[in-house]
């Protein structure tokens, strides 16, 4: 175990031990799927920024993360769908920059996964594919 392996190690105990103290906390949950990805725990990343979203639904950084995730494991309809809700949620913070870089991913996604808008634009939150 390498020295970066054990402090990756350690930031995941470390936000479990929070979670464990404070299960609501979803900027723990947030940096928990951080330091998964980190170590190319995908599935485990994700299953922690869903949880992040979940608690923390106008996260528009957990959100545009959950899309990067669902695109690595080739889910274009997750992956279409965070995407679109951290451009929206971008906007309203009056981020241009991430929402230009979420604009452009969706398009990317969109021509990967051969999905239209209108396949996607119907989905809410109580219908969220993840």
């Amino acid at each position: 175990m390498g020295l970066l392996s054990f402090f990756e190690d350690k930031d995941v105990k470390r936000y479990r031990s929070v979670i464990a103290e404070s299960p609501e906390d979803a900027s723990a949950h947030f940096y928990l799927g951080a330091a998964y990805e980190a170590k190319g725990r995908v599935k485990e990343a994700i299953e922690a920024f869903v949880e992040s979203v979940r608690l923390n639904p106008k996260s528009a950084e957990g959100h545009f993360n959950l899309g990067l995730l669902f695109e690595k494991v080739q889910d274009g309809k997750n992956a279409i769908f965070h995407i679109t809700k951290a451009g929206s949620l971008f906007a309203n913070k009056s981020d241009p920059h991430n929402k230009e870089r979420a604009g452009k991913l969706l398009k990317k996604y969109y021509d990967k996964y051969g999905f239209k808008k209108e396949d996607i634009a119907d989905l809410d939150e109580d219908q969220n594919p993840s």
